[in-house]
Formats: C-alpha cells, sequence, structure tokens
C-alpha cells in the first residue's frame, strides 16, 4: 500500500512540476529553495529514516542543508528532521499530512538562507537566523 501511495506522489510531483509557473533555478527572482535537489539521487524515499518512519521526502541544497519528511514514524504519524552541515540539527512531529508538507515546504526557504550566511564570518548574523528559524519552527 506504501508503494501505490509514494507512486501516486510521485506522479502528482511530476504534473505539478510541468505546469508550475514559479521561477526556475537561474532565474534572477528565483526563491533560495528552488536550488533543493533530491539527496542521493532519490534513492533514500522508501527507506527508514531517523525517526522510524518512511521517508517520502529528502532533498539536500548545495550551500549545505538537508530535510526530510517521513510517515509514519515511532512518535508521530509524520516527522521533518532539518538540518545545516555541521552546526543544526532539529526534528518536527505531525499529525496531519497536509501541515507536515506545508511546513516542509515553509522551511526549506529558511534553511536555505541560514546555510548561505557565511560562518564564522557572520557568525552573529548566523546565530540570530538559527535563533529565528527555531522560533518561526519550534
Amino acid at each position: 500500500m506504501l508503494k501505490m501511495a509514494l507512486a501516486g506522489l510521485s506522479r502528482f510531483l511530476r504534473r505539478a512540476e510541468k505546469i508550475s509557473d514559479e521561477p526556475k533555478v537561474g532565474d534572477e527572482q528565483a526563491p533560495a529553495h528552488m536550488t533543493w535537489y533530491e539527496f542521493d539521487n532519490g534513492k533514500s524515499a522508501g527507506h527508514e529514516g531517523t525517526e522510524g518512519g518512511v521517508i517520502i521526502f529528502d532533498e539536500e541544497h548545495p550551500a549545505g542543508a538537508r530535510i526530510t519528511l517521513e510517515s509514519q514514524t515511532r512518535t508521530a504519524r509524520f516527522a521533518i528532521t532539518c538540518g545545516v552541515y555541521g552546526t543544526l540539527v532539529h526534528t518536527r512531529f505531525f499529525e496531519n499530512e497536509v501541515d507536515a508538507h506545508r511546513e516542509y515546504e515553509l522551511m526549506k526557504d529558511r534553511l536555505a538562507r541560514i546555510a548561505a550566511i557565511s560562518y564564522p564570518d557572520e557568525e552573529s548574523a548566523y546565530v540570530r537566523a538559527i535563533d529565528d528559524f527555531m522560533d518561526q519552527f519550534p
């Protein structure tokens, strides 16, 4: 049943990508989250994640961030685990699929912005950005 759900989700995402009128990577006004790509070429999808659930989405940003959405975790129906390599790891739990997907997308932009800050050169801005992130996404 999970394979069917993942296949359906995959078809939905391919259709949505084709009709999207959002700016693309390389466009001057493309948002930071547009540069996200599948972690390990999508090979982690369907496997067990860090929270003991099944990975639905697993994406990485070239500035050094990663975000993963799992379903059916040990703690809740859905979990988002995200981080900026070397400095931040954060997990959130959801019972509602709609909320989990919405928050996943919202978190990507903020994570990309944090990862783009030059640490430790701009340490105070970096720490402020992480504090703001944690306040917005407890």
